[in-house]
Formats: structure tokens, C-alpha cells, sequence
């Protein structure tokens, strides 16, 4: 099997590992390289004549070598004796980092709480995983000239009323619009989100039911005894994941902050907020286009 590329020839080997014959002088190095998109080394073995390579660097301590032959190839070589059998191709770039939902949340949010199980839906769809990120959303109306709901004219309230109604219809919700408290100090909740995450939990569906404790059961996620029954109600065992989260608060303080930073490097200025291979979505209504980004990973 021969691949061309910039010029240059570079002879593989197949997956049974027989060899074919490379022209030239010059001892063959074997290794991993790229061609078209995807990596050779799982699959494939490339050769490549020393006196052929266009740029050659080489690293003495970890004995590798690359070779630039041109802009269709890229190789990384090193000694035969880290050759790994039996491998099969894998797919790099675009399709595979693409897979991922980057999920910035407020779980005050009602807009977070209805878009919580559809996303859910899309990700599925897609086979993709979302990353959940609990953020401070009032630093960043701060930073980007937001508003707190008190502070919005009247006309704004209305309209988000009449919003949250129709929204609540669409998601079959019997929503409470005017929660006893609110908003809620979130911060124990989030932290035990980020714990649960940490753990490998289900991050997005306990921060669905911490919106879900406010916007239908009208309860205070903020008083830790609220925190305890929607853990429970979860099936999780509320005393070892509030243990984790009180007993290390410096810890998901600080992941909350850094979430924050990073939700406003990605132009974050409301939730629910959703990138997907470095696109925004702003709201639980453009879940439409999240779904269509994820279908057309790797186009």
C-alpha cells in the first residue's frame, strides 16, 4: 500500500504486518504518522526513508523522530521496539473533540431547569457528553452588563412571565412562576453537583432536580435539609456526597470561580449556556441547533 503526499512516498505496512518493499537507500524507521485525517499506528505502520524526509527533528531523550514531508503528512517516529501490535485506525480531529456539550448552569435558572432533560435527550441522540459547570451568574451579569431580575423594568418581568408560561406548556411543566425563595443560595447544591461529577455521576440530571426542587416543588435548595431529599430522591447516598461537599467547599468554591472565568472567555452573558466544539448557544430554546452541531461533528 502506497499513499502519496507533498511530494514524498511513504511506504506502510498492512495490518497483518507484512512488509512491502520500500525503494532507496537509507535505514526505515517505523512509528505512528497522519495521513487524510486520521492516525496510522492503530491500523497501520508507516516507513519513511531518512534521506526522503524533508525536516527531520530528533529527540535524544525519548529517541523519537518527526518527519514533515509535506502538508498532507505528518510522522512521529521512534524505535521499533515501542511498535504496538494488532491496532486498528482511529478517527482524530474535529469528529472526535466535537462530542462533548460544555454545559454552563445557574441552578436558580428556570430556563437551566427546562432545558436540563432535553438536553439530556440531545446528547443521548448524539452520543455525546455533557460537561456540567455551575457558575456564579451574577458575577457574570457584573462583567457583562447584565441585570438582576429585581433590577429589570417592569415590561422586561412581564414578558419573562409570559415566557415561562408558554415555555412550561411546551415542556409539559405545571411550573411554579413566583418560587416562596428566590433565588436560593446555591452554593452547597452546586458543590455537590460538582462532587457528584467528580465521582462520575450524573451531574446534568441532580443539577435538572436541584432546578426541579425550585420550579415545581417550591422549596429552598439553599437549606441544607432540602439539599439531603433531592440527593436522596436521586438514589444517592446523601450523606457521603455532602460529606465531600462540605468537607472540601475550598475545593468546588474554587472549580465554581474557575467555571465562571471560563464561561465568560466563552462569551457567556445568561444560562442556560452550551458551546459545542467551540460554538455558543444562549438558551434552552437553541437546544434545535446544539442538536444539529452534534450531527454535523466531523463534516
Amino acid at each position: 500500500m502506497k499513499a502519496q503526499g507533498g511530494g514524498r512516498d511513504h511506504q506502510l505496512f498492512g495490518q497483518r504486518g507484512a512488509l512491502l518493499e520500500a525503494e532507496g537507500r537509507g535505514r526505515p524507521q517505523f512509528g505512528i504518522r497522519r495521513w487524510g485525517g486520521r492516525l496510522w499506528g492503530r491500523g497501520g505502520i508507516g516507513l519513511c526513508h531518512a534521506r526522503k524526509m524533508a525536516r527531520r527533528r530528533r529527540d535524544v531523550k525519548n529517541r523519537t523522530r518527526t518527519c514533515r514531508a509535506g502538508s498532507g503528512c505528518l510522522a512521529i517516529w521512534t524505535d521499533r521496539s515501542t511498535i504496538r501490535r494488532k491496532m486498528k485506525p482511529i478517527g482524530v480531529g474535529r469528529a472526535a473533540m466535537s462530542r462533548i456539550v460544555t454545559y454552563y448552569v445557574f441552578l436558580n435558572s428556570p430556563w437551566s431547569f427546562m432545558g436540563g432533560a432535553p438536553l439530556a435527550q440531545v446528547a443521548h441522540a448524539a452520543g455525546a457528553t455533557v460537561e456540567v459547570r455551575p457558575i456564579d451568574l451574577p458575577r457574570v451579569f457584573q462583567e457583562t452588563g447584565g441585570q438582576p431580575l429585581s433590577q429589570r423594568p417592569k415590561a422586561r418581568q412581564d414578558y419573562r412571565l409570559l415566557e415561562l408560561a408558554r415555555w412550561s406548556r411546551r415542556r409539559g411543566l405545571a411550573l411554579v412562576r413566583h418560587p416562596d425563595v428566590f433565588p436560593c443560595d446555591e452554593r452547597l447544591a452546586a458543590a455537590c453537583v460538582m462532587a457528584h461529577r467528580a465521582e462520575g455521576g450524573d451531574a446534568l440530571a441532580l443539577a435538572t432536580a436541584f432546578g426541579g426542587a425550585i420550579w415545581i416543588a417550591n422549596r429552598d435548595i439553599g437549606r441544607r435539609d432540602v439539599v439531603v431529599d433531592v440527593l436522596t430522591e436521586q438514589g444517592l447516598d446523601a450523606d457521603a456526597l455532602l460529606a465531600r461537599a462540605e468537607g472540601e467547599a475550598d475545593r468546588w468554591a474554587a472549580e465554581r470561580e474557575a467555571n465562571t472565568v471560563a464561561a465568560l472567555a466563552d462569551g457567556c452573558f445568561g444560562v442556560p449556556w452550551y458551546v459545542v466544539d467551540g460554538e455558543a448557544f444562549w438558551g434552552q430554546d437553541r437546544l434545535d441547533f446544539v442538536a444539529e452541531a452534534l450531527a454535523g461533528a466531523g463534516e
